[in-house]
């Protein structure tokens, strides 16, 4: 509970601040709204404290502007509080619940006129325009509380300094147009969430019943609702036409084919269980799954780099990136469930060619033992070698070793595995700095790319193409041209290249994403974490009483 000693200190502090840039507020007629500002502010009693407000922010704003208003003045909302007041109204275009910021409150103040009512207006724009900054900016929830495996640290986010800097420009509306999220990423998710409410509005799509298989040749009643399903989306054309509304024809395959790759399924073009699960997902659910990716790019740096890497776990593939531009995707394989790739961002530094593999001591314990203990060559055939001290070169010999007797708390042995066709890490190892011991490399298991769904890594990163890749990161490394980066791979001798400029890579977990053709892509959540992050966001969706970040 404030008391008077509180009042006198910030009455105090005001008259020691004759130095700071804001003005006296001294215009005549205006000392009534100036009072009541100080009032609601300052007394516990005040009206507006029925209201969940951030007082923290309120009085340090204030008292910095010696409780000059902001948004009002006699005469009632200026310029500024009309646009602010407009881009609250419409901030479900951002994924946001516009009743998150006082709107009501706002709405029914707006007309009044009274000191008091004034300052009260002029208070609850103030506190709208933190909790919007804070949610545009840096998302509506904690990354850790509802993603434990998210690790990329953003700037933290000063609402009261991006505040004071917008009221100092020159155009307050465009200030208001850049707090979201720069990235394309999140602007095609944006467009692509004002398309599927207009879908939705429309009635969205028709739910397909339980049947057969559809498949190209057949005739069926429900290929008349499959033509329908697929119009809604943009797989199948208006313009495509059709002899016979309920026979399965190229056109109607091709469309299936286009649906399938952008669920992430398997292209066969048919119309099986899992294809019509996903054809039966309701638009809410759809765009649901954009507002949680729109939040997980809030999640992210404002400047990711001109050059930089994306690998999207959740879609199982990299892209890479030049000023926000899409140059090339690739397939990639990430990890299982229960050694899932986590969410990390580092700096791509160098290039391995031929490189060995120290083996982590998971697959050490979970997957050589357990083999060697069953064939007492398996570790020598795949020239797997056994060290008591690595950096010594003291190597042991696999078969005097009593592999049944130890565990994780007592392994002493480093194992390294050298370059050649056993090797997982293929010709190429891509090194970038982290925490977790993850990096990128090639494999030797090209058939893994032919899955749909590609979780068979211990956590690293599987691509494939790393000659592509390679050839990106080395761009600026003027010696190393295509020729020569496939003469060092061919090589079979190890060696690395640092690359002159380091490049930032992102290894993120997006379930919805625009493609480079302008199509959105939902993903399967493979490893499960939609659900908590849904729940964050749905209970903060319809009480203006909530914090700036809602917490599962």
């Amino acid at each position: 509970m404030r008391n008077r000693y509180k009042l006198l200190f910030v009455i105090t502090l005001c008259l020691f601040m004759g130095m700071t840039s804001v003005p006296a507020y001294t215009e005549p007629g205006r000392d009534a709204l100036h009072n009541a500002l100080v009032k609601d502010i300052t007394r516990p009693d005040s009206i507006i404290q029925t209201l969940t407000l951030d007082w923290s922010y309120i009085e340090r704003f204030y008292s910095v502007r010696r409780f000059a208003p902001v948004w009002t003045t006699l005469d009632g909302p200026n310029a500024r509080a009309s646009v602010l007041r407009q881009f609250l109204h419409v901030a479900d275009q951002e994924g946001l619940s516009p009743q998150s910021f006082h709107l009501t409150a706002i709405d029914s103040s707006w007309y009044r006129r009274t000191p008091g009512e004034l300052a009260t207006l002029d208070i609850l724009l103030s506190d709208a325009f933190f909790r919007y900054a804070a949610q545009v900016m840096r998302g509506r929830s904690l990354p850790m509380d509802v993603d434990p495996q998210w690790h990329v640290v953003a700037a933290e986010l000063q609402p009261i300094a991006v505040l004071q800097k917008m009221l100092a420009g020159a155009d307050f509306e465009a200030a208001m147009q850049a707090l979201p999220p720069p990235q394309s990423g999140y602007r095609n998710l944006r467009a692509a969430l004002a398309r599927y409410r207009q879908l939705a509005k429309a009635g969205g799509w028709p739910l397909l019943p339980p049947g057969p298989t559809l498949r190209e040749g057949m005739q069926h009643a429900q290929i008349r609702i499959l033509r329908k399903r697929l119009l809604a989306e943009g797989d199948l054309h208006e313009d495509t036409p059709a002899m016979d509304p309920n026979r399965f024809d190229p056109a109607v395959k091709f469309a299936v084919d286009r649906f399938q790759v952008r669920h992430g399924l398997k292209m066969d073009g048919a119309v099986g269980p899992a294809t019509r699960a996903a054809m039966n997902i309701p638009i809410a659910e759809r765009i649901t799954q954009i507002k949680l990716n729109m939040e997980r790019w809030r999640w992210l740096p404002r400047q990711l780099g001109e050059r930089y890497l994306i690998v999207n776990t959740a879609g199982y593939d990299l892209t890479a990136f030049d000023h926000d531009q899409a140059q090339f995707s690739m397939w990639v394989v990430i990890g299982k469930q229960d050694r899932q790739t986590p969410v990390i961002a580092g700096a791509m530094h160098t290039v391995v060619f031929n490189p060995y593999w120290t083996v982590p001591l998971t697959i050490v314990m979970e997957d050589l033992i357990p083999a060697q203990l069953r064939d007492p060559r398996y570790l020598r055939t795949r020239k797997v070698r056994v060290f008591a001290n690595l950096r010594k070169q003291l190597e042991v010999d696999p078969r005097k070793v009593d592999w049944a007797s130890y565990t994780r708390e007592n392994f002493p042995y480093v194992l390294r595995q050298d370059p050649g066709p056993f090797n997982p890490l293929g010709r190429y190892k891509f090194l970038f700095s982290n925490e977790y011991d993850v990096y990128l490399h090639d494999t030797p298991a090209r058939q893994l790319f032919s899955h749909k769904q590609r979780t068979f890594s211990s956590g690293c990163i599987r691509v494939e193409n790393p000659l592509q890749l390679a050839s990106f990161l080395l761009a600026a490394n003027p010696a190393w041209d295509e020729a020569r980066i496939k003469a060092a791979a061919a090589s079979g001798q190890t060696s690395e290249v640092k690359l002159e400029k380091s490049l930032p890579i992102y290894l993120l977990y997006l379930t919805a994403w625009v493609g480079q053709a302008g199509t959105v892509q939902f993903y399967p959540d493979v490893y499960h974490r939609d659900p908590p992050l849904a729940r964050c966001v749905s209970a903060g969706a319809s009480s203006s009483d909530k914090d700036f970040m809602c917490l599962p």
